[in-house]
């Protein structure tokens, strides 16, 4: 599992973990969402890397239990899909690892407590967390613009965010859980 500290993702605060034991094979300690990482990589093959953050604009939409529609083509490129914002589960009580893997998404927002990425490639952690980051932060900006000034804010429609998402895969590579 990876760990996300000081707003950087970094070779320094990576976790590398033996997936059955769940022993530090190297890196840093890893973190206190150790057992649910465990259950994502045990019920998912596909997943090689998870970032877990506490971001601001993320945890933001996650302590107002926001879902993230597609409203941008960056959201679309990155992510292809709505960032659902999932019910909250007490982490330090039980295991919301089963929770993430019913969703079946790349990307979630935890409610009361921050986002979760599930990647099939490490070397693609910092680009998507800092993007889950930026989508956030212009989703809550926007929000607020909308309701201001009373103006209707509409998502891409989900068959051009499926266009827009296949082309930048096709051009750049899909980390895509599904």
């Amino acid at each position: 599992p990876t760990r996300h500290a000081d707003s950087e993702v970094t070779e320094e605060n990576l976790s590398v973990v033996h997936i059955e034991s769940g022993k530090l094979i190297q890196g840093s300690s890893p973190s206190s969402d150790l057992a649910c990482h465990l259950v994502i990589y045990r019920g998912w093959e596909a997943i090689h890397a998870i970032v877990h953050s506490h971001s601001h604009y993320a945890t933001v939409c996650a302590m107002l239990k926001m879902n993230i529609p597609v409203h941008s083509t960056m959201h679309a490129d990155y992510f292809g899909n709505s960032i659902p914002c999932l019910p909250f589960i007490n982490h330090r009580v039980d295991n919301f690892g089963s929770q993430i893997l019913e969703a079946k998404c790349n990307a979630a927002l935890l409610a009361h407590h921050g986002s979760i990425l599930l990647l099939k490639n490490p070397t693609e952690a910092a680009k998507k967390l800092s993007a889950l980051e930026e989508i956030a932060h212009l989703y809550y900006d926007a929000m607020i613009v909308a309701t201001l000034k009373n103006i209707e804010f509409v998502q891409i429609e989900n068959i051009d965010t499926e266009k827009i998402h296949r082309h930048f895969s096709d051009r750049f590579g899909s980390d895509l859980c599904e």
